[in-house]
Formats: structure tokens, C-alpha cells, sequence
């Protein structure tokens, strides 16, 4: 192998390792160990299709490409084999979420998932994060995570990370009208979550790593 090809694997192998080093450029809290509430498109009970979304903000344009969340499964409380996560943007600029998604990204099951160790109501609560498509914006959004878990016993639900003084909005359907507070189960809320990008010096080995392979091209 020539030094070259070395120098790119090792960039690349570095960048790995750094995966972790993330910096969040969005943070609306850990969850708070008191609630969570349904974000399922499973329509096997028809009374159990409210999916949720909370807003955040940027002050100028931000990138960010993971998203990381908190949430459990309920009533069964053993996870199912395989999720199938969309996670949505919507504008909020008028302080009422848009009907369509700026972007839609359904990660299914391509998310890392993590027991934390915590139960909420006997229900184990676990971690995840889900790397999407580097995204750019600047103004106010909703976000929505919403998981479909259709021919399993479970739902699922997102982790507050404090109740009463949110922002939260609910739907009843992808594409129905947005509703805030007084709904069928979601009151002013916030929903645990963070938005991440890669530190700076991994990108910084990215691009290295991919101007050697260009290069040896």
C-alpha cells in the first residue's frame, strides 16, 4: 500500500474514532424521568396515532447532521426487533408549524439505540441517535421524531424533557392540522433531544482523507 493510500486510511480511521466528539449546536434537554408521549404512525389502534413535534431555533445558519432523542415503548416493554424512524422539519417561522416538511428524513431503522438504564412508568427508556443528510438553517422550526411500529406490541413514545412550559405541537395524521396544548394527550411540552455536528477537526480529517484518495485517483 503506498503512503499515500496509509496517510487517507489512517484520516478516515481518525475520523471514526471521532464520531463521538460531536458538538451540539441545539440542545432541549435530557429527559427529565417524568413523562413521555406518543409519536406513532401505528394505526392498529386507532386511538394511538398522535405523533408530536417541538421547536427550535437558530439565530444564523447552522449545520448539523445527527439528532439525537429519548424514548420508550409502551405496553410492551420489550423493544422491537427493528424501528422505522422519520424525523421531520418544519417551518415555524410563523409560530404555527407548516403543513408539509421542509425535510423528511426516514432513517428507519438506522439509528443507534441504547437501554440508559432508566425506567419511566416500568418501561425501559432508551437513548438513540440517527445520522441524517447535513442540513442548514437559519430562522425557527418544529421538529418531529416520529417511529412506526406496525405488526409489533408496542408504541412509542418520546421522553419529555419538562412538561407545562413547552412548546410542543401534536397531529393526528401526517399532513393533518397541527394542534397545541389541550390535545389528546400532548400539553405545552418539551421533548428530550439535541441536534449535533461533527467537531471541527473531523472535518477537517474528512476533507483530508478525501483529497489524498482524490489525489492517488
Amino acid at each position: 500500500m503506498s503512503s499515500i493510500r496509509i496517510l487517507a486510511a489512517g484520516a478516515i480511521a481518525a475520523l471514526c474514532a471521532q464520531s463521538a466528539q460531536a458538538v451540539i449546536v441545539f440542545d432541549n434537554g435530557a429527559p427529565n424521568s417524568s413523562n413521555a408521549y406518543h409519536s406513532d404512525t401505528d394505526t392498529s389502534n386507532p386511538s394511538d396515532t398522535v405523533i408530536v413535534g417541538d421547536d427550535f431555533s437558530f439565530g444564523s445558519s447552522t449545520a448539523f447532521n445527527e439528532v439525537s432523542f429519548w424514548g420508550l415503548y409502551a405496553f410492551d416493554n420489550g423493544a422491537p426487533a427493528a424501528d422505522d424512524f422519520t424525523i421531520a422539519i418544519y417551518d415555524y417561522s410563523g409560530a404555527v408549524p407548516s403543513s408539509s416538511p421542509l425535510h423528511s428524513f426516514n432513517v428507519g431503522n438506522a439509528v443507534s439505540r441504547t437501554d440508559t438504564g432508566a425506567d419511566l412508568f416500568g418501561f425501559d427508556v432508551y437513548s438513540y441517535s440517527a445520522i441524517i443528510p447535513m442540513t442548514s438553517l437559519s430562522g425557527d422550526f418544529l421538529l418531529s421524531v416520529y417511529n412506526n411500529t406496525a405488526g409489533t406490541n408496542a408504541d412509542w413514545y418520546w421522553s419529555c424533557a419538562n412538561e407545562g412550559s413547552g412548546n410542543a405541537w401534536e397531529q393526528d395524521a401526517i399532513g393533518g392540522d397541527w394542534r397545541q396544548g389541550g390535545g389528546d394527550s400532548t400539553p405545552l411540552n418539551e421533548y428530550a433531544f439535541n441536534l449535533k455536528v461533527p467537531a471541527p477537526s473531523s472535518l477537517s480529517l474528512l476533507a483530508f482523507g478525501i483529497l489524498l484518495r482524490n489525489r492517488r485517483r
